[in-house]
């Protein structure tokens, strides 16, 4: 029988070697991942199943959201940030993300189950409104059947896509896949003389998340807390996890992008960009496949692009997927769930929501 436990201190020394043990486990299954959510105001909650014998099966990494003003958008309205903040303490979320892992796929469904039968039994103790997530896609195939996501008729699932480059291939493979418009936007950039170079801290990483931020801000977007900031990068930066890629014309940033590093597999995270500038309009195709380079150089295996609609739904959704499509990736759908553990504050969660749209 599969045993189960949770702790919210890391339960084992090698918990890092379990993640990298199975090619599915991403930086979202680590300690230093857990360090960063504990250093900003998160609650990390390490799940490990283990068999008769007391060797380890699975393991999962879960963390209950910080609900706090950090976390608001500074251009909403002070009383709509005040009501946000009341309704996400009223409404606690927990987030799985690439999870759970399995070390033993010959009793998957068994060690899944027991692991959401531990994540169930957290969230009810935690008094959790809900528990979203994602189940891992980097591997060869996904666990059997649909355990690899919680279970009970209280789960919704909606599809989420995305882009995986194969880092395994040469730089001539990897240029050829390219569609023939990144190519051309590539040798465009290079023309104005665009350059790209991997920061190393300091003053540099200061500038691109003052980009970054001000980015966010002209898309009239809130700053999230899962992007590279200081906090992130002293937890992941100097154990090389977090890199920051960024494209110049002259000494001045006018693009950049932030990696996520770990078991062979780059995340993506934080586009930030120039958008009242003509040179350097190409700079973000050169900066991808700046990264696409370095990756395959570093011996990583696939190149996650994050997200994109399956069915876009308006023309900022379209153009994400059109230029995310040009890099030559394999496109993958898989779900995005959501387990609500207290249907009458669901009930009062859809009113709040109709609410403030009508208003």
């Amino acid at each position: 029988m599969i045993k189960v436990t949770g702790h919210t201190e890391v339960p084992l020394p090698d918990w890092d070697a379990k993640v990298s043990s199975v090619p599915e486990g991403s930086i979202f299954q680590t300690t230093g991942w857990a360090a960063y959510l504990a250093e900003t105001g998160n609650r990390p909650y390490f799940v490990v199943a283990r068999d008769e014998t007391g060797n380890v099966k699975g393991v999962l990494l879960g963390y209950r959201e910080k609900v706090g003003e950090e976390e608001q958008d500074e251009g909403r309205p002070t009383f709509f940030r005040f009501v946000e903040l009341r309704v996400k303490r009223i409404f606690p979320v927990l987030r799985v993300l690439n999870g759970p892992l399995i070390l033993d796929k010959r009793r998957a469904g068994e060690i899944c189950c027991a692991i959401w039968k531990e994540v169930d039994r957290i969230c009810s103790a935690d008094r959790i409104f809900q528990l979203r997530g994602r189940r891992p896609i980097h591997g060869p195939a996904p666990c059997v059947g649909s355990v690899e996501s919680p279970t009970g008729k209280e789960v919704i699932s909606s599809p989420w896509g995305t882009y995986l480059i194969d880092l395994t291939l040469t730089e001539s493979e990897m240029w050829k896949r390219l569609k023939r418009s990144a190519r051309k936007a590539i040798r465009r950039a290079q023309e104005q003389g665009v350059t790209v170079k991997m920061i190393r801290g300091g003053a540099g990483l200061g500038d691109y998340i003052e980009l970054l931020r001000k980015t966010r801000e002209s898309l009239g977007l809130a700053f999230p807390p899962c992007f590279p900031n200081q906090k992130m990068w002293n937890c992941l930066g100097d154990k090389g996890r977090l890199q920051v890629f960024v494209a110049e014309v002259g000494n001045a940033i006018c693009y950049g992008l932030g990696v996520l590093s770990f078991n062979g597999i780059l995340f993506e995270i934080g586009v930030a960009r120039k958008l009242d500038v003509e040179a350097g309009g190409f700079a973000g195709d050169l900066v991808k496949w700046k990264i696409m380079c370095w990756g395959a150089e570093m011996g990583n295996r696939v190149y996650d692009l994050t997200g994109v609609a399956p069915d876009p739904k308006n023309r900022k959704e379209e153009g994400i997927r059109r230029f995310k499509s040009k890099f030559g990736g394999a496109y993958v759908e898989f779900p995005l769930y959501t387990k609500t553990y207290s249907p009458c504050k669901a009930v009062l969660l859809r009113q709040l929501k109709k609410i403030r749209l009508d208003g």
